[in-house]
């Protein structure tokens, strides 16, 4: 029988006096273990509501601010037309902005949507990286991956025969291809961990399988969970969102029977559950923001908490 548990965590940083002025795109953390946390002056408007859009008719100012150990960074990039989802450090001085979406308009004309910045805020380089990126994660030797979500694995902006197809791929910083999938059939890859650059996990729609590469070997398992958004890992234990209306709840489980042991559920330091709709899942670290408060749960403690 599942054991339902709360864990009070503490905030690892408060960062109300960095977003002044600025709204939360997305927080990740990096290869080098920092986290990066990606700000706009002001969300730009959805095409008719719904749809986002790749580029703004008005330029923003973008910051991304960075946490690490004993040090915390400030780096605005100005005058971006782009609508950028996602940052990643690369190569220790380096940034990665992707946007999740971009056009294509013919063979000659589609849109760039990977940006690599010096740490002045300097564009170096832009590249293809395709529609309809749901995650993206970039290794210590600089590997790109991303996953894609179903637009971007059937096609839409303007992408008859859609780059994301494959639905999860692997790129140099040429924007070329390092490896692609072709054993999982995705239709949306929801979740991708980047453990190290030999060691990637995702897991997919719509088998809800997930998967291991390691040294091109690939396997399959069966978590036993519908719709989770993200997982992390440790040893031979997982943590997964609960999925589909159970975002705000995760499982713990064990490799082999992929039984869930306990139902888990973060609350801060007055009790009240954390409501985070920014996250980022790596390695075996799941990073909550909550408003102006950025938490950090490490798998191995909860281990140590609940199996001891």
């Amino acid at each position: 029988m599942t054991k339902k548990t709360k864990i009070q965590l503490a905030p690892l940083f408060d960062i109300s006096v960095y977003i002044q002025g600025f709204q939360i795109v997305s927080a990740s953390i990096g290869f080098d273990d920092n986290i990066y946390i990606l700000l706009i002056d002001e969300t730009p408007e959805r095409i008719d509501g719904m749809f986002v859009q790749s580029k703004t008719q008005n330029a923003h100012t973008y910051k991304v601010l960075t946490v690490g150990k004993d040090f915390v960074s400030e780096l605005p990039i100005y005058n971006q037309s782009f609508n950028y989802h996602f940052v990643q450090p690369f190569n220790n001085d380096k940034l990665l902005l992707v946007g999740a979406r971009t056009r294509y308009f013919n063979k000659d004309k589609y849109e760039l949507n990977g940006k690599l910045f010096d740490l002045n805020g300097v564009l170096l380089k832009e590249i293809l990286l395709g529609d309809g990126i749901q995650s993206l994660q970039v290794s210590k030797n600089g590997t790109i991956w991303t996953g894609y979500f179903d637009e971007g694995v059937f096609g839409n902006y303007g992408w008859d025969n859609p780059i994301g197809a494959p639905g999860l791929i692997a790129w140099n910083i040429d924007g070329e291809k390092i490896s692609s999938n072709s054993r999982a059939d995705i239709c949306d890859c929801y979740a991708l961990n980047v453990i190290s650059d030999h060691d990637i996990w995702f897991y997919y729609y719509s088998d809800f399988n997930l998967c291991n590469i390691k040294d091109s070997e690939i396997q399959f398992f069966n978590p036993g969970i519908s719709g989770s958004s993200g997982f992390i890992k440790y040893d031979s234990y997982y943590l997964f969102d609960k999925g589909y209306g159970k975002h705000d709840k995760y499982a713990f489980l064990k490799s082999g029977s992929f039984k869930e042991q306990f139902s888990i559920e973060f609350t801060n330091k007055d009790g009240d559950k954390i409501q985070s709709s920014i996250r980022d899942f790596r390695s075996d670290k799941l990073l909550l923001v909550d408003n102006e408060h950025v938490y950090v749960v490490w798998l191995r403690s909860i281990i140590e908490d609940l199996c001891r």
